[in-house]
């Protein structure tokens, strides 16, 4: 029901009521009686607009969970990127002291056939 139907629904029933009600109070059940629509109308009343507040807070609890499953998402793309970059900075680090050890076996190698002095 989309809220123009709401509205007419909660116009329709308050008219409806308020049509109940006695034109002339002549004595205090008259009194009552009315008293007891005016009861009903603000009841009417409130119930629409618990209706529209519960709305409101679905509307923003499904955007609510839309972020969360976007996040979700982008947070284990992260996660696999993160896990990839960790592995290739792994080989990065291993490739690295691999160099390091063979430039000085190379140093080495050099420094003991004499291509190059101590200082």
């Amino acid at each position: 029901m989309n809220l123009t139907n709401k509205i007419e629904l909660r116009n329709k029933i308050i008219d409806t009521l308020n049509n109940q009600k006695c034109r002339i109070e002549a004595d205090e059940r008259d009194e009552n009686f009315n008293y007891g629509i005016d009861i009903c109308i603000s009841a009417v009343e409130e119930i629409f607009k618990n209706c529209e507040v519960e709305e409101k807070l679905q509307q923003e609890y499904d955007e609510l969970y839309e972020a969360h499953e976007a996040l979700s998402y982008d947070w284990a793309k992260l996660k696999k990127e993160n896990k990839e970059l960790r592995g290739d900075y792994d080989d990065l680090r291993k490739n690295y002291n691999e160099l390091v050890v063979k430039s000085n076996n190379l140093y080495s190698e050099l420094y003991e056939d004499g291509y190059i002095e101590d200082d």
